[in-house]
């Protein structure tokens, strides 16, 4: 009986290699797709799960509010609150701090500003669950002075030889320490949110120059804490709340200030948390779930073509079915060959997939910039494999379920006399079919479109203050004197001024792209109560600051060495002097904040984009001061040879550095970083949404093939009669034109709200018009007419006498 069934299925298939190779194809593609975007999306939401006991690890976040009003996240926390969670709630395990270090790490003349050195608790081990490979975890962080290294950085030192045992040393301000390593570790893998390459013993940072490890002023370190697996964390963060006005209950009261925690599971870091102070960039988790419904989509768009083919196609098979049934063949025996042909495609689609989807992983990652797991570690999973078997399973019931139902159901005297006929009413099931893919396509050429525009958007979108052409150095972490660091910062600004290409040196504690100083209840008006303060982002920069950059100035003046008093008054711009109370700028010119004293307002700078333009923009004050600058920016002429400049700059800095590490970036790069999620998106959404209308337009070729061809004698008969090639046409095209018009008016409600949802994350967006809807349909509308009208105009240009010679 099995042979019989493969026997006929393998002749049916080779007769139509056209229909054959459209289904394989479409299903192969979409198969392929689907499983890179679930390779990706599992990948995504596997970060931080290789921590043991990672469901009961949370990182305590930090809210702060003023007068009721969330006005500050910060992922990192103050360095006391860590112990005192541990000594004073029982439902705490353990705890453990990571605090950031930059700093200049050297062993003999190799040396490198470590951007992930952390200063940890040796608690460490215990909360995320890993090993040394060499050391011991018990005292490997328990020494002033002690370090343990990743392996990639201990190989960056020490090549190839042992770490531990062997000396390293750490300048970081005016400090320099021996750093003994007392273990070795595995790198962190990529899908983790904090990847450390050095941590040393909480204990060195004692005589660093950082913030002591029992302050509770500033936020400034990353807190992790184990709780008791029966522990329920909303209730946890009201208890551990109660701490800060243990701790600064009087500070808070008296700036009407509040200060929460928030539990945040470690699992979830990478796809829901955007906070300030974030250890690394994270994903989008909407993205990713907007990435499995495209997917989701795709796969839906290649069934309904084998559906819509194969029901098209055994209009050919009638005869063969009706002699099956006349020499007794049973419903249900021609239904389950049926639904074996539909397996065996999909079985084939999916080892072309699985094909696709090792060159793609192996060969061609470029083609699509996403993060994926290598092959060896996704492809040995069970999961993995449990997903292809159930694509292949759920394929092949979608689309082999509904033609084996009808194929089975013929009457067999109709049959043989070859009148059976599908509906072909106003509401067939196929034409059902066919909107709901039009609907799909035109819903994913809206979003891209929507979202291609928001991306370029932001990209030309005036910043209000210029970015390129400048090249931005890091300033030396060590710096033995004070006194001295002064004059060798204006040494270096006269020594890079006079270097060709070079026209501008402003040196500051941030850049745009970067983090700014925020700080909460204690800026205010000098004549407001003490309880209206607001929050401010604080900017450190000197008198080049704002010509350097070009940021407008609106009212009042710029810093300027003509005035002696500048160290004490400050520039805000226009969100700021707004949320001061100041709704005309030239109103604040001259008023007076308390902050850190009283500061005089000289000036009011135009709203420019320090963060991207996800965010709205914030209300910054400036400050002169050269001896907290952290970034030294060098504006660049057009014609200046970028590789000649760099080369050079870096030979001055050294000469005047010499202790430090030369460490750069560009500005604008450094700026576009913050995109790299949307844009990643965009990407991927572009060429699945190019794979979909590829494959829906595969499959509308081989089905208005069998229509055309089971309309050749009418259309003969039509162009005998005197009807022109555009009658034709319009008479073949009318019915998909009205589908894809019905399709069109279902898409647009529902992909407004996708959009409108998606555009809801962005401070600054574009405006939603009717062009953004009527374009993808006219494309939809343009590629059905082309497709359909190849195939009509190939019929009626044949030579009629061909066809109806025989009638």
């Amino acid at each position: 009986m099995l042979k019989n069934y493969f026997k006929s299925i393998f002749r049916g298939l080779t007769k139509d290699t056209t229909s054959l190779f459209i289904n394989l194809l479409g299903l192969a593609v979409s198969f392929a797709g689907f499983l890179l975007i679930i390779q990706y999306g599992v990948y995504e939401m596997s970060y931080d799960q290789h921590f043991e006991n990672s469901r009961n690890v949370y990182r305590v976040a930090l809210e702060g509010y003023q007068s009721g009003q969330l006005e500050v996240e910060r992922a990192t926390t103050y360095p006391g609150l860590g112990p005192a969670l541990k000594s004073e709630f029982s439902t705490v395990e353990n705890t453990v701090r990571l605090r950031p270090v930059t700093a200049v790490i050297q062993k003999d003349n190799i040396r490198f500003i470590e951007a992930q050195l952390y200063a940890a608790d040796p608690s460490v081990f215990e909360v995320f669950g890993f090993k040394l490979t060499d050391g011991r975890e018990t005292r490997a962080l328990q020494d002033v002075g002690s370090v343990v290294l990743s392996r990639s950085t201990a190989k960056k030192y020490f090549g190839d030889e042992s770490p531990v045992g062997k000396s390293l040393t750490l300048r970081v301000g005016a400090v320099s320490e021996e750093l003994v390593v007392t273990g070795l570790y595995d790198d962190f893998p990529q899908n983790s949110h904090i990847r450390p390459e050095l941590m040393l013993s909480y204990n060195t940072t004692k005589g660093l120059p950082v913030e002591p490890e029992d302050s509770w002023e500033n936020s400034t370190a990353y807190t992790y804490v184990s709780i008791n697996g029966d522990a329920r964390p909303m209730q946890l963060e009201n208890e551990f709340s109660s701490l800060f006005m243990k701790y600064k209950g009087s500070k808070l009261a008296e700036t009407n200030t509040e200060e929460r925690v928030r539990l945040q599971p470690v699992e979830s870091i990478h796809l829901y948390s955007d906070l300030e102070n974030e250890a690394s960039i994270n994903g989008n988790g909407d993205l990713v779930n907007y990435l499995l419904i495209i997917g989701f989509f795709i796969l839906v768009i290649a069934w309904i073509n084998y559906v819509n083919l194969a029901t098209a196609r055994a209009m050919r098979r009638v005869k063969e079915i009706g002699i099956r049934k006349a020499i007794g063949a049973h419903k249900s025996q021609l239904f389950f060959q049926y639904l074996i042909e539909a397996g065996m495609i999909n079985f084939f689609a999916i080892v072309v997939a699985l094909l696709l989807t090792f060159f793609i992983m192996t060969q061609a990652g470029d083609l699509i910039d996403i993060a994926l797991p290598p092959v060896g570690e996704t492809w040995v999973q069970p999961w993995f494999w449990g997903a292809v078997f159930l694509l292949w399973l759920l394929g092949t019931v979608s689309s082999g379920f509904y033609p084996s139902l009808v194929l089975s159901r013929f009457n067999p005297v109709v049959a043989l006399k070859g009148k059976a006929r599908f509906s072909t009413g106003r509401f067939s099931f196929r034409k059902a079919l066919m909107v709901f893919q039009f609907t799909i396509s035109v819903m994913m050429l809206v979003g891209v479109i929507a979202v291609y525009s928001q991306i370029r958007y932001m990209a030309n979108k005036d910043l209000g203050i210029e970015i390129d052409k400048t090249l931005v150095i890091k300033a030396p972490a060590y710096v033995p004197d004070s006194e001295e660091y002064q004059r060798k910062i204006e040494t270096l600004k006269t020594e890079v001024i006079d270097l060709p290409g070079v026209r501008a040196f402003s040196a500051t504690g941030a850049v745009p792209g970067s983090e700014t100083y925020t700080v909460g209840g204690m800026i205010r008006p000098v004549d407001a109560p003490v309880d209206e303060v607001s929050t401010y982002s604080l900017v450190w920069v000197d008198y080049d600051f704002i010509e350097a950059f070009k940021v407008n100035m609106v009212a009042g003046r710029n810093f300027s060495r003509d005035y002696g008093t500048d160290y004490h008054a400050v520039v805000v711009n226009e969100a700021a002097a707004r949320q001061l109370g100041y709704e005309n700028p030239q109103d604040a010119v001259g008023t007076r904040i308390s902050a850190y004293g009283e500061q005089e307002i000289i000036g009011v700078a135009k709203n420019y984009h320090q963060q991207y333009l996800k965010k709205d923009f914030v209300p910054i004050i400036f400050y002169l001061n050269n001896s907290s600058n952290i970034f030294y920016s060098l504006k660049l002429d057009d014609q200046a040879d970028m590789n000649e400049l760099v080369a050079d700059v870096r030979s001055t800095y050294e000469q005047i550095f010499p202790s430090n590490a030369f460490d750069y970036f560009f500005l604008d790069d450094f700026f576009k970083t913050q995109y790299r999620a949307d844009r990643q998106f965009g990407q991927l959404f572009g060429f699945f949404t190019l794979l979909a209308i590829i494959i829906a337009c595969t499959g509308l070729y081989g089905l208005s093939s069998f229509m055309v061809a089971q309309r050749t004698k009418e259309i003969c008969v039509r162009k005998v009669i005197g009807a022109s090639r555009s009658n034709i046409i319009q008479l073949i095209t009318k019915d998909y034109l009205i589908m894809v018009i019905i399709s069109s008016l279902i898409a647009w409600p529902i992909a407004y709200y996708g959009i409108s949802n998606w555009l809801d994350d962005y401070a600054f967006r574009i405006q939603i018009g009717w062009l953004l809807f009527f374009m993808p349909t006219i494309v939809v509308l343009v590629v059905v007419l082309l497709t359909i009208s190849f195939q009509t105009l190939k019929t009626s240009s044949a030579n009629p006498v061909k066809y109806l010679k025989y009638e």
